[in-house]
């Protein structure tokens, strides 16, 4: 933790396969985290759907400087279809 806040970790857990955040953010807070987490989310969907591909099962596990998970953000609740 620094005077600024905390440094959170972003790992991408797409199927069978964990992509690990090694430099991660320092955010003020969880609920900013978690809002960088929808909006990595919404990004990545993005691509992924212009290369025809919609993986609502996706998930970013934010973890702390410790590495435990704090949060857990599903692709499917970082957009509403329909």
């Amino acid at each position: 933790m620094t005077e600024w806040g905390m440094r959170y970790r972003f790992n991408l857990i797409a199927e069978d396969q964990i992509v690990v955040d090694e430099e991660g953010l320092i955010l003020i807070d969880i609920e900013a985290a978690r809002a960088r987490a929808i909006d990595t989310a919404r990004d990545i969907l993005a691509g992924e759907l212009r290369a025809g591909r919609l993986p609502l099962n996706w998930i970013i596990a934010i973890a702390d400087d410790s590495d435990t998970v704090v949060a857990l953000v599903r692709f499917a609740d970082a957009v509403r279809v329909g």
